[in-house]
């Protein structure tokens, strides 16, 4: 069966696809992404000495998901924009890259690109024009060329 979400897309609710590798399951009754025994294997990845709580678990869960969620959202706005129906690598990563500043290494180019971010609050140009102000007129109003002083 397929619905539109509320970005335009079709979507399909394919209750039988499995992603073993993260523990993900697509069913009606558990929609979670990860499931506490994939969240311990990321965590004795990095520490196998490490213990969390179930609360933790759930919360890593639970931010996971709104990830993301967040992610996918942005994504499929960014390929509406194009005015394409389809989610590209492009859209996925012009999200990460502005949001969370991630560089995801084998698309693209090879360099991440800087962005400038413009200066736009009037008092802030003020106070940084002020020192150069300050120093350019010390440099105007002193003379080099002082004449020693003149005995009488």
């Amino acid at each position: 069966m397929a619905y539109r979400n509320e970005n335009g897309f079709t979507r399909s609710t394919n209750t039988t696809t499995t992603a073993p590798t993260t523990g993900a399951t697509t069913g009606d009754n558990d929609r979670s992404l990860l499931d506490k025994r994939a969240i311990q294997e990321l965590i004795k990845e990095v520490d196998p000495m490490m213990q969390i709580d179930e609360e933790v678990e759930e919360m890593l869960i639970q931010i996971a998901e709104e990830f993301v969620d967040s992610t996918l959202t942005a994504s499929c706005q960014n390929a509406k924009h194009r005015k394409s129906n389809t989610v590209e690598a492009k859209d996925v990563q012009l999200y990460l890259e502005r949001t969370y500043s991630m560089w995801i290494p084998g698309f693209g180019t090879e360099d991440p690109k800087q962005y400038k971010k413009f200066l736009t609050n009037d008092a802030l140009k003020a106070s940084l024009k002020t020192p150069y102000m300050s120093s350019t007129a010390n440099t105007k109003s002193s003379n080099p060329k002082q004449q020693p002083p003149q005995s009488s």
